[in-house]
Order: structure tokens, then sequence, then C-alpha cells
């Protein structure tokens, strides 16, 4: 479409359309006339990358041990081609085994992440760039539930007449809270605040 297009007005135009990114010599040849030689001019054109962004839905809270897959987007925000990158994906920084340089399908890549404890954590995926197209990252946080734990030990004995204290220790995400049941001997007390059993029990009674 570019080949022996006559002048109008002494020019001529020619649409590129530049498949893949780099420093592109583009050139025009004038052939000779009856009245004129030919000549040749080229000039420098610089074609970058396209760009992208990755997505990747937030899921719902989830309690551990479980396992959650995550599905990430690659969409063009500039340029125009195949993607032809790969997807890789992390939890907290590190590098998900079994989920690196992912091929897309339909611009898409999915990871599996299994969780067997409670916290906050960030499942990022990152689009290798390709020869058309920059690299991108995009991340989710995902909250995971974790059972309470008791760190401390299971049960305490307090003498009549003595003073005594018991810190009740447990681990979770979110972090437990305490609450009291049953009866506790007169003169004795909890705070479950702090999780302090404390007191000096009084003659008589028990629990």
């Amino acid at each position: 479409g570019c080949q022996t297009v006559a002048l109008v007005g002494g020019a001529a135009n020619c649409t590129i359309r530049f498949a893949t990114a780099g420093i592109i010599r583009v050139s025009a040849t004038y052939a000779h006339d009856p009245n004129f030689t030919g000549a040749t001019n080229s000039s420098i054109q610089v074609v970058t990358r396209g760009q992208t962004s990755v997505s990747i839905p937030a899921r719902a809270t989830v309690t551990a041990p479980a396992t959650v897959s995550y599905t990430a987007s690659v969409s063009e925000t500039s340029g125009s081609g195949a993607l032809a990158g790969t997807l890789s994906f992390t939890k907290n920084g590190s590098a998900i085994s079994g989920c690196q340089n992912l091929a897309l399908t339909s611009g898409k890549a999915t990871c599996a992440v299994t969780y067997s404890a409670g916290g906050v954590f960030t499942i990022a995926a990152s689009y290798a760039n390709d020869p058309n197209f920059s690299g991108s990252t995009g991340s989710v946080t995902q909250n995971v539930k974790g059972k309470p734990v008791f760190t401390s030990a299971n049960s305490t004995t307090a003498t009549v007449g003595r003073g005594f204290s018991f810190h009740v220790t447990a681990t979770g995400f979110p972090s437990p809270t305490f609450t009291e049941s049953g009866h506790l001997p007169r003169g004795v007390t909890f705070n479950a605040s702090t999780g302090v059993l404390s007191g000096e029990p009084s003659n008589g009674t028990a629990g």
C-alpha cells in the first residue's frame, strides 16, 4: 500500500503498523522522472512496548488450613498485539512453588495457594515483559483465620489461703479473646482482657 504512491502537492503519505518494539528506520525513495533524478531519505522511528496491568479478584476470608485458587488477568492498557509473556505468583514476597512462569490462556493464569496458619497475606502476580509489552504487577490481600491454640498449661492448682496468679495464653488470627465459664472459688477472679486468673481462694470453696 506504500509503493508507487502518487505525489499530491509534492508529498505522499504512508501508514505503517509496527508489530514489535524497537528502533526502526523508515525510508522513502523518489523515483526519477524525465525532469528530476531520484532521491532517498530516511528517519528513525522509536517504537516502545505497550503497557499492561495485572488484576487479581479479592477472595473471601478463609480459615486455615485452606487452599485458595487465584486467577490473575493481564490487560493491555496501550499498544496492540498478542501477549507473549508469563505470570509468576508470590506470597508475601516469596515465590510460590508451581506458580512460576505460567503461560497465559486468554490473558489469564491460575495459582493454588495453601495456608497452614492464620494471618494477613499479600498474593502478587507479575507479568514478565515480552517483545511487544512491558511487565506489570498486581496484588490482593488475603485474610486467613487461624484456629486458637492454647500456649499455656491446660490446668493450674491453687491453695486455700495462698495468693496465686496464672496467665492464660493462646495464639491465632485474629488474636483470640478469653471468656470465663463455670464456677470460680470465692476470692479468685479471671481478667478476660489480660487472660490472668488470680486471687486467694477462700476456705471452704472450690472450683
